[in-house]
């Protein structure tokens, strides 16, 4: 089996490598006699750990191409992460605090960090060394360039999903009644055209509209969406109707008819009435 060029160096560099490293070679030395008593930051493999989760949450998303699943994985990694910090910092501060002074407890080293990092700072437990100092300082300091980063992707997460204009949920689908209406183009007219003759009939006025079109939304469709009127009944999502997840999105299997609308930018009036008309076929 050939390796890429430059994987083995990409693997010989990476942090992963360097802390296995740091966690299982001093065991060797702990042969010695001498040695038996040296410390090793075994708390460390944590972050091993935690990369192994975050590589399992990406393959699962691979799978699922889900933005939600999206989402909730990445509100994982960043918990997960949060927590990584908290007992590195908690399990080297009570390490370090033995040579001082105030030796720190477990629950004294845990109260400690989340005070620093929380930015509270009470003063009732403090380190009375160098080595302590300079250790939460590198913790501080790596918490300040790691969360951020996790915040920003999660971020990211968020304003895509809010771009494909999220899914309609399962609970709803199997509590209330919904249609779904499939446009190649989003035209405020036609959509308005719909939404008029569709909820002039007394016993649709329950029924929720679940708009799904591959066209992002212009700014009349957002205003359109946002009025009181439609911002309860109407949902828009951005997909194709040729494609199952978007489908299993707006909860096809679950919804009581389907519409497609086509595009009225003829000029002839015969066809201009006839693609005004929507095709419409029950989905049970």
């Amino acid at each position: 089996m050939s390796i890429p060029q430059g994987n083995v160096l990409q693997q010989l560099l990476s942090l992963e490598l360097f802390t296995e490293l740091l966690t299982t070679v001093p065991f060797i030395f702990t042969i010695i006699k001498p040695y038996r008593g040296m410390f090793i930051p075994v708390f460390l493999n944590c972050w091993l750990a935690k990369n192994a989760m975050q590589n399992m949450f990406n393959d699962l998303h691979r799978v699922m191409q889900r933005s939600q699943s999206a989402m909730a994985q990445q509100l994982l990694v960043l918990g997960a992460t949060l927590m990584c910090l908290v007992f590195c910092g908690a399990c080297g501060i009570q390490h370090l605090q033995r040579g001082g002074n105030h030796h720190f407890g477990v629950f004294e080293s845990l109260w400690f960090v989340v005070v620093t990092f929380s930015t509270v700072g009470f003063g009732d437990i403090y380190p009375d060394i160098w080595p302590s100092q300079l250790f939460m300082l590198f913790m501080i300091i790596c918490a300040l360039i790691i969360l951020p980063t996790q915040v920003e992707q999660l971020a990211l997460i968020y304003m895509e999903r809010q771009k494909l204009g999220g899914s309609y949920s399962s609970h709803r689908a199997q509590t209330e009644k919904h249609v779904v209406v499939c446009m190649t183009t989003l035209r405020a007219d036609a959509v308005m055209d719909f939404l008029n003759e569709f909820y002039a009939h007394a016993k649709l006025q329950d029924y929720f509209v679940v708009l799904l079109s591959p066209c992002e939304l212009d700014t009349t469709m957002k205003m359109l969406l946002q009025v009181p009127i439609w911002a309860q009944r109407v949902i828009y999502v951005q997909g194709s109707a040729l494609k199952d997840t978007d489908l299993t999105r707006c909860r096809m299997q679950d919804a009581e008819s389907c519409f497609i609308l086509s595009a009225r930018n003829h000029s002839c009036n015969a066809d201009k009435d006839a693609t005004v008309s929507s095709v419409h076929w029950p989905c049970q």
